[in-house]
Protein backbone atom coordinates (compact mmCIF):
# COMPACT_ATOMS: atom_id res chain seq x y z
CA UNK A 1 0.00 0.00 0.00
CA UNK A 2 3.10 2.38 0.58
CA UNK A 3 4.40 1.67 -2.85
CA UNK A 4 1.08 2.85 -4.58
CA UNK A 5 0.51 6.00 -2.09
CA UNK A 6 4.28 6.24 -3.14
CA UNK A 7 3.27 6.02 -7.03
CA UNK A 8 0.43 8.22 -7.22
CA UNK A 9 2.55 11.04 -5.78
CA UNK A 10 5.05 10.98 -7.65
CA UNK A 11 2.72 10.72 -10.64
CA UNK A 12 0.74 13.99 -9.24
CA UNK A 13 4.17 15.62 -8.99
CA UNK A 14 5.49 14.74 -12.58
CA UNK A 15 1.76 15.37 -14.00
CA UNK A 16 2.17 19.02 -12.73
CA UNK A 17 5.34 19.90 -14.45
CA UNK A 18 5.43 21.43 -17.74
CA UNK A 19 5.96 18.27 -20.71
CA UNK A 20 8.86 19.12 -23.21
CA UNK A 21 8.18 18.83 -26.63
CA UNK A 22 10.54 17.56 -28.91
CA UNK A 23 10.65 17.81 -33.28
CA UNK A 24 13.72 15.71 -34.42
CA UNK A 25 16.92 17.33 -32.35
CA UNK A 26 14.69 20.34 -31.15
CA UNK A 27 13.36 20.54 -27.53
CA UNK A 28 10.98 23.42 -26.13
CA UNK A 29 10.33 24.21 -22.74
CA UNK A 30 9.16 26.30 -20.44
CA UNK A 31 6.50 27.74 -23.07
CA UNK A 32 4.15 30.84 -21.96
CA UNK A 33 2.13 33.69 -22.70
CA UNK A 34 1.76 36.65 -20.98
CA UNK A 35 -1.70 37.24 -19.63
CA UNK A 36 -3.17 40.30 -22.08
CA UNK A 37 -4.57 43.27 -20.92
CA UNK A 38 -8.15 44.27 -21.17
CA UNK A 39 -8.72 45.25 -24.79
CA UNK A 40 -5.78 44.11 -25.72
CA UNK A 41 -5.48 42.11 -29.79
CA UNK A 42 -1.57 41.50 -29.56
CA UNK A 43 0.40 38.81 -26.71
CA UNK A 44 3.65 37.69 -26.22
CA UNK A 45 4.95 33.83 -26.54
CA UNK A 46 8.16 33.47 -24.81
CA UNK A 47 9.61 29.70 -24.92
CA UNK A 48 13.34 28.03 -24.61
CA UNK A 49 14.25 26.18 -27.71
CA UNK A 50 17.31 23.47 -27.62
CA UNK A 51 19.05 21.27 -29.97
CA UNK A 52 20.21 18.72 -28.97
CA UNK A 53 21.47 17.65 -32.62
CA UNK A 54 24.54 18.12 -34.19
CA UNK A 55 23.59 20.49 -37.02
CA UNK A 56 22.08 23.94 -36.66
CA UNK A 57 18.46 24.61 -37.30
CA UNK A 58 15.75 27.67 -37.62
CA UNK A 59 13.14 28.85 -36.17
CA UNK A 60 11.40 30.31 -39.06
CA UNK A 61 8.40 30.52 -37.96
CA UNK A 62 5.52 29.91 -35.85
CA UNK A 63 1.26 29.82 -36.74
CA UNK A 64 -1.71 30.58 -34.14
CA UNK A 65 -5.27 29.35 -35.53
CA UNK A 66 -7.12 32.27 -33.01
CA UNK A 67 -4.73 34.90 -33.99
CA UNK A 68 -4.18 36.60 -37.78
CA UNK A 69 -0.78 36.13 -37.08
CA UNK A 70 1.85 35.08 -35.18
CA UNK A 71 5.98 36.38 -35.80
CA UNK A 72 9.41 36.08 -34.60
CA UNK A 73 10.26 39.70 -32.76
CA UNK A 74 13.32 40.71 -31.13
CA UNK A 75 13.20 43.98 -28.98
CA UNK A 76 16.23 46.23 -28.58
CA UNK A 77 17.30 49.06 -26.93
CA UNK A 78 19.41 52.11 -28.45
CA UNK A 79 21.97 54.17 -27.19
CA UNK A 80 19.11 56.95 -26.43
CA UNK A 81 17.06 54.36 -24.49
CA UNK A 82 14.57 54.18 -27.18
CA UNK A 83 12.57 50.60 -27.20
CA UNK A 84 12.53 49.39 -30.62
CA UNK A 85 10.56 45.95 -31.68
CA UNK A 86 11.53 44.48 -35.12
CA UNK A 87 10.09 41.10 -36.92
CA UNK A 88 13.16 38.60 -37.48
CA UNK A 89 12.53 37.69 -41.20
CA UNK A 90 15.08 35.52 -41.34
CA UNK A 91 14.49 33.75 -38.14
CA UNK A 92 16.12 31.98 -35.15
CA UNK A 93 19.01 29.90 -35.46
CA UNK A 94 19.63 27.47 -32.70
CA UNK A 95 23.15 26.08 -32.68
CA UNK A 96 24.21 22.48 -32.44
CA UNK A 97 24.18 21.78 -27.94
CA UNK A 98 23.21 25.37 -27.90
CA UNK A 99 19.55 27.04 -26.04
CA UNK A 100 18.16 29.85 -27.09
CA UNK A 101 15.76 32.00 -24.43
CA UNK A 102 12.67 34.14 -26.02
CA UNK A 103 11.73 35.95 -22.70
CA UNK A 104 10.26 39.50 -22.16
CA UNK A 105 12.55 42.19 -23.48
CA UNK A 106 14.57 39.86 -26.16
CA UNK A 107 13.92 38.09 -28.82
CA UNK A 108 10.02 36.74 -28.35
CA UNK A 109 6.99 35.52 -30.22
CA UNK A 110 4.71 38.20 -31.11
CA UNK A 111 1.09 37.33 -31.39
CA UNK A 112 -1.30 39.46 -33.44
CA UNK A 113 -4.98 39.97 -34.24
CA UNK A 114 -5.69 37.80 -31.14
CA UNK A 115 -9.61 36.81 -31.94
CA UNK A 116 -10.43 36.29 -28.36
CA UNK A 117 -8.09 37.40 -25.15
CA UNK A 118 -6.15 34.46 -23.70
CA UNK A 119 -7.57 33.56 -20.31
CA UNK A 120 -4.87 33.30 -17.73
CA UNK A 121 -4.10 29.89 -16.38
CA UNK A 122 -5.39 28.70 -20.15
CA UNK A 123 -3.56 26.93 -23.11
CA UNK A 124 -3.08 28.03 -26.27
CA UNK A 125 -1.50 25.53 -28.78
CA UNK A 126 1.45 27.22 -31.08
CA UNK A 127 3.00 25.88 -34.49
CA UNK A 128 6.46 26.15 -34.76
CA UNK A 129 8.01 25.60 -38.00
CA UNK A 130 12.10 24.81 -38.12
CA UNK A 131 13.81 24.27 -41.39
CA UNK A 132 15.40 20.90 -40.41
CA UNK A 133 13.45 19.43 -37.52
CA UNK A 134 9.65 20.57 -39.67
CA UNK A 135 6.80 21.75 -37.64
CA UNK A 136 6.04 20.98 -34.17
CA UNK A 137 2.72 22.14 -31.88
CA UNK A 138 3.36 23.10 -28.49
CA UNK A 139 1.13 24.43 -25.87
CA UNK A 140 1.85 27.43 -24.35
CA UNK A 141 0.78 28.33 -20.90
CA UNK A 142 -1.05 32.16 -20.18
CA UNK A 143 0.27 33.69 -17.06
CA UNK A 144 2.39 36.09 -15.28
CA UNK A 145 6.09 33.96 -16.20
CA UNK A 146 9.19 34.85 -15.03
CA UNK A 147 10.68 38.61 -15.91
CA UNK A 148 6.90 39.99 -16.97
CA UNK A 149 7.84 43.68 -16.17
CA UNK A 150 9.63 45.17 -19.52
CA UNK A 151 8.05 48.48 -19.19
CA UNK A 152 6.35 48.56 -22.41
CA UNK A 153 2.55 47.50 -22.67
CA UNK A 154 1.01 45.53 -25.44
CA UNK A 155 -0.70 47.95 -27.04
CA UNK A 156 2.65 50.53 -27.68
CA UNK A 157 3.86 47.35 -29.60
CA UNK A 158 4.46 48.24 -33.27
CA UNK A 159 5.34 46.29 -36.35
CA UNK A 160 6.70 49.57 -37.97
CA UNK A 161 9.94 50.57 -38.87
Amino acid sequence: MKNLVHLVLAFIVLSALPANVFAGDISIENAWIRTMPAGAKIAAGYLDISNLGNAADVLVSAKVENAARAEIHRMTIDGNGVMRMRAVPEGIEIAPGETVNLAPGALHLMIMGVMEPYAPGGEIEIELTFEVAGTLAAMFVVGDGPGVSNGMSMQEHSTND
